[in-house]
Order: C-alpha cells, then sequence, then structure tokens
C-alpha cells in the first residue's frame, strides 16, 4: 500500500488516492515509461552536459512530444544512470583488481617455481 504522505510528497496532492470519507476513489496515476525517443535524448543529453533545474525542467518540456513526462521524471532518470553507472564502473574495478592479483599470484609461483628448478638465489 502506497504511504499517503509520501504520495503528497511526491505529487502534491492526495485526490489520487481517493476520498476515504465519501468512498470515492480515483485511478492513482500510472508509473512513467519513457519511449524509445525520451531514453535517446536523455542518454544524449547525460552525456554531454551537466543539469540544472531550469534545464530539467527545458528537458521534460522538449520530450513531451515524444510522451507523457514530467520533470522529476527526468530528475530521477538522470539520478538513476548516474547510481547505475557509478555501480557498473566499481564492477569493473573490481574485476580488474581479480584479474591483476590472479595474475600477479601467478606470476609469483611460476617465478618462485623457476628459481627453484634452477637454484636461483637472491642476495
Amino acid at each position: 500500500m502506497m504511504n499517503i504522505h509520501h504520495h503528497q510528497l511526491i505529487t502534491g496532492s492526495s485526490a489520487e488516492l481517493g476520498d476515504p470519507i465519501n468512498n470515492s476513489q480515483t485511478a492513482a496515476p500510472s508509473r512513467w515509461t519513457p519511449t524509445p525517443e525520451q531514453i535517446t535524448t536523455l542518454v544524449e543529453v547525460y552525456r554531454r552536459e551537466t543539469r540544472t533545474t531550469e534545464q530539467i525542467q527545458q528537458i521534460a518540456s522538449k520530450l513531451r512530444k515524444y510522451g507523457r513526462i514530467e520533470s522529476k521524471n527526468v530528475f530521477y532518470w538522470f539520478q538513476d544512470h548516474k547510481a547505475i553507472e557509478r555501480e557498473l564502473n566499481n564492477a569493473v574495478v573490481k574485476e580488474m583488481i581479480m584479474i591483476l592479483t590472479t595474475f600477479v599470484n601467478h606470476f609469483k609461483t611460476s617465478r618462485i617455481d623457476i628459481h627453484h628448478q634452477w637454484n636461483i638465489t637472491y642476495n
């Protein structure tokens, strides 16, 4: 069940939840689903510039020609995209560290085996 206070903070009203006293209800707003054109534009804008509140509003206004969208959708899309990008970067770094560690450990083991086999010592 949706938290009424949370809903009011996001939408600015509680009309979509209905009136519990009069038992009237209207449909809750549906979740935003970006169109392919909106996603393409959002990715392009994300890659080339930082975004101010005014720019986010302008972007949302331009994207309305492709379908329903609000400024908050643009804001959250950029925020989510940045978080996903950060997670992917962290995963890549962790994978690289694991590969390098494996390589270094293998190299150390191979080097020890070679030195032992040829009786090479370091002073």
